[in-house]
């Protein structure tokens, strides 16, 4: 797991986490979650807020530019597919994928009130604040919707992200460990209705890319 939380101006930019799962012979399983990219204006707990594989729209010009980059590779921004995490088991032997139409990760009554609201002098405060988090803690109950909401999915608890010891930082992983973001085209092509309610980017300008 990987804090994506990086603290800018007068608020912390975009908390979220990536978590990559090893198996024998073939590429990681890789995903990404967060709140959403516009922060968490005025929290500075890192345990107040859900993540989820899924997130609403970005706001303000600056966000909105990097948006229309987004878009040039895919029309869904705002989600991350999970698809390929269930290609492989962990010793890489090939599997039918079953997988939910999103993830969502709520914190657990052990870590959300950990940590204060205010907004400390030290804006890197997260990581003295992630350290001292007890050992082996449950983090989050990771809740998985079993398809769309309009086409009768249903939020299905399916277990807990667990510490494994403490966190911890390490040179390795602030300059050489990356997270895949997949893309939610590759979860469409196996479930073509699952995508037809997803929200697409749209230049406000009503440009094209």
């Amino acid at each position: 797991m990987s804090s994506a939380a990086k603290p800018t101006g007068s608020q912390p930019l975009a908390p979220g986490f990536g978590l990559k799962f090893l198996r024998d012979g073939v590429d990681s399983a890789n995903l990404v979650a967060m709140y959403g990219v516009n922060g968490t204006p005025g929290d500075w707990n890192f345990f107040e807020k859900s993540f989820t594989t899924h997130i609403g729209s970005a706001s303000g010009a600056a966000l909105q530019a990097v948006a229309a980059k987004f878009s040039t590779a895919t029309d869904f921004i705002q989600q991350v597919g999970l698809s390929d995490m269930a290609k492989f088991d962990k010793s890489g032997k090939t599997e039918t994928p079953v997988f939910p139409h999103m993830l969502k990760f709520v914190p657990t009554s052990s870590v959300n009130k950990l940590f204060s609201n205010a907004e400390p002098s030290n804006k890197m405060q997260y990581l003295d604040d992630l350290k001292s988090v007890p050992a082996d803690s449950a983090l989050y109950d990771v809740i998985a919707l079993t398809a769309p909401v309009d086409q009768g999915g249903k939020e299905v608890t399916i277990g807990q992200l667990v510490l494994d010891g403490q966190f911890t930082t390490t040179k390795w992983g602030d300059e050489h460990l990356f997270f895949r973001h997949q893309m939610q085209d590759d979860d469409n092509k196996l479930k073509p209705d699952w995508a037809k309610g997803l929200p697409t980017w749209k230049c406000p300008l009503g440009f094209k890319w």
